[in-house]
């Protein structure tokens, strides 16, 4: 069995390595404006609703105005998040108004 140099094995470890990082999608991070969050329940449903789409790590409301709250949702990188899917995801209570939505940092 012919022996392989150290040199190259390290050159083998170090490709395998840097592939493999690149297969790690990286966080993503949408935002938007939504209306018709009345109370800490709405907050409560609209997290839940949108936690349950597969990839989904952090929901956060942030209240701008009386009417208006940010919606920033951070996913794990293995999807894309429409405004369609935020709309269905809480299509449930007919109040809730996604006005505006989009990738960050792009």
């Amino acid at each position: 069995m012919t022996s392989l140099p150290h040199s190259f094995l390290l050159f083998l470890i170090a490709g395998t390595l840097a592939v493999q990082t690149n297969l790690v999608a990286a966080e993503t991070t949408y935002a938007g404006n939504v209306n018709g969050v009345e109370c800490t329940a709405c907050k409560q449903k609209i997290a839940r609703s949108l936690g349950k789409i597969k990839g989904v790590k952090t929901i956060r409301l942030v209240k701008k105005s009386d009417e208006k709250y940010r919606l920033e949702v951070i996913t794990d990188g293995s999807i894309v998040l429409t405004k369609s899917q935020v709309v269905s995801a809480i299509a449930d209570a007919e109040h809730y108004q996604v006005t505006s939505w989009g990738k960050q940092g792009s």
